[in-house]
């Protein structure tokens, strides 16, 4: 039976701290071309893309890599952006909202591709989103919305 800590993400309390990857410290200066501060999700994989692609990178962190908002967020890769499909359409157009909705899919996507590659332990499986409401008068929005995604 799993144990309730509070203040602890599920996802690093999963992992024993022998097992933790560590990083030496940097002792000199370096001179590179991309200096990456933060290395979460998001700032190691920036990273991987820079040195993939043959540029000098150096990744900067303060604490422990990918055990702070990273650590703690949902796991989750989403294949769609934070705003409503037909919020973006009706600011910026249907080619817009198209193109946004299609590159965050693509990232995604990428993003999956690269994690099972290079051999990260997550359990990655796609699922599909469910969205559901209690009141009454969102279910005319999110049947727009469900509406406007399949077009």
């Amino acid at each position: 039976m799993s144990h309730t800590r509070h203040g602890v993400s599920l996802w690093v309390a999963q992992v024993p701290r022998a097992s933790r990857p560590g990083y030496r410290r940097c002792r000199r200066d370096q001179v590179v071309d991309v200096a990456i501060i933060g290395g979460g999700v998001t700032g190691c994989a920036t990273a991987y893309v820079f040195a993939a692609a043959g540029v000098s990178v150096a990744l900067i962190e303060g604490g422990a890599v990918g055990q702070a908002g990273s650590g703690a967020g949902a796991g989750l890769l989403r294949q769609e952006p934070d705003i409503e499909y037909h919020t973006l359409e009706a600011r910026y157009g249907l080619r817009f909202a198209r193109r946004v909705w299609q590159m965050t899919r693509r990232a995604m996507l990428d993003g999956a591709s690269v994690m099972r590659r290079l051999g990260v332990r997550c359990e990655l499986e796609t699922q599909d989103a469910i969205y559901f409401t209690r009141e009454g008068e969102r279910v005319p929005i999110l049947r727009r919305e469900l509406a406007a995604r399949r077009a």
